[in-house]
């Protein structure tokens, strides 16, 4: 690549970390904070710059149960972002939980392959006739009957 096409050159003024920085954000760049979970380094990063996005740490809302120190953390943690007024981002959301919990406590954004609820009776026998699908409604099948 050549290098007169860079934004900034090394030995500029805006080879600095800060001052690279706010020369992305005039250019239209947006910023992320990626894998925030408010410790130090992460809050001086977030009062020094302003962030359009701050993605937090993926097991903040993995382990964000009911009434946990996590918990309480996450939602200090989304005041805080809010207060900076940038967007709240959750992912990748792998669970139905971390949906929910997305949800729960107003997350602005969240991404990520969200597993399906479990499947009904009718909805496997028209899934098809191949021999895994076979083995999945007779487990069904034995669920079903261990209920009654």
């Amino acid at each position: 690549m050549n290098s007169s096409m860079l934004p900034f050159q090394f030995g500029s003024p805006f080879s600095t970390g800060s001052a690279a920085l706010k020369q992305l954000k005039r250019m239209g760049i947006l910023l992320h904070l990626l894998n925030f979970e408010g410790k130090k380094i992460d809050c001086e990063l977030l009062a020094r710059h302003q962030f359009t996005h701050i993605h937090l740490k993926p097991d903040l809302i993995r382990q964000a149960i009911p009434g946990s120190p996590c918990e309480k953390k996450l939602i200090a943690l989304k005041t805080l972002i809010n207060q900076h007024e940038a967007i709240c981002v959750a992912g990748p959301i792998r669970l139905m939980h971390d949906k929910q919990v997305a949800e729960r406590h107003l997350i602005e954004c969240y991404f990520g392959p969200h597993i399906m609820p479990a499947m009904t009776f009718n909805q496997i026998m028209k899934v098809g006739k191949s021999k895994h699908h076979q083995s999945a409604i007779k487990q069904l099948i034995e669920q079903e009957v261990k209920q009654r």
